[in-house]
């Protein structure tokens, strides 16, 4: 499954961090999000799979 995220204000943000950092938890290593003033934001484009299982691979975009 592919997902695609936009993150255009902080609200949006602090919800693609969220999903970020459960994916984190599980498989993705290679995923990296930036502590700005308190908050998580995503500061570049970042490349992450989930599928069903929760498992990662590479080549998914977040968009920020």
């Amino acid at each position: 499954m592919w997902r695609k995220i936009k993150s255009t204000n902080k609200s949006s943000c602090l919800r693609c961090v969220a999903w970020l950092v459960e994916a984190m938890m599980h498989t993705c290593k290679k995923v990296i999000a930036i502590m700005t003033q308190g908050l998580l934001f995503l500061r570049q484009k970042y490349t992450v799979q989930i599928d069903k299982t929760m498992q990662c691979e590479e080549k998914v975009y977040i968009i920020h």
